[in-house]
């Protein structure tokens, strides 16, 4: 005689599947798919200045802005800094440079940075930090508009 209720029936046995490895199982799963990193990535370097180089780096970006085209901050000292890179020559390495905790930033393509902070980039090859290069950089630039450079050179970088 069967039960009526089917919980208190007895199942009918199956063949037991024997246990697979953990490895095997883990190996079966797909690992996710690896994206691919956009081509307009940014890398955001800050850099620290002194209150004088601050006020500075702020007067050219507005005398900039009005000469040419409305920029932020950022994007003009980024500007200033792809134009040291293009001309290495005239980046100053002895510039005095200490930590004021006062900070500015720029933002290169992932492809310029590794032009400064990569296995082979400034940084390296200078022995400096990555910050020290980038305030050596900006403030060459910076100098070479203040000593009668023009903007119309800087604005090629755009």
């Amino acid at each position: 005689m069967e039960n009526i209720n089917p919980f208190f029936s007895q199942p009918k046995q199956k063949a037991k599947e024997p246990l697979k490895p953990l490895k095997q199982i883990a190996s079966t799963q797909t690992e996710p798919k690896k994206r691919k990193t956009r081509s307009d990535k940014c890398h955001d370097i800050k850099f620290p200045v002194r209150k004088e180089e601050k006020i500075l780096l702020q007067m050219h970006c507005k005398q900039f802005s009005a000469l040419y085209q409305p920029v932020k901050q950022t994007k003009f000292n980024t500007l200033l800094l792809r134009f040291a890179l293009m001309h290495p020559d005239r980046v100053n390495w002895d510039f005095d440079y200490q930590d004021s905790k006062q900070y500015m930033h720029t933002k290169l393509l992932e492809s310029e940075y590794a032009d400064i902070g990569g296995p082979f980039g400034l940084a390296i090859e200078k022995g400096f930090s990555e910050r020290k290069t980038v305030t050596c950089m900006v403030m060459s630039a910076l100098q070479f508009v203040d000593q009668g450079g023009s903007y119309g050179e800087i604005i090629k970088q755009l």
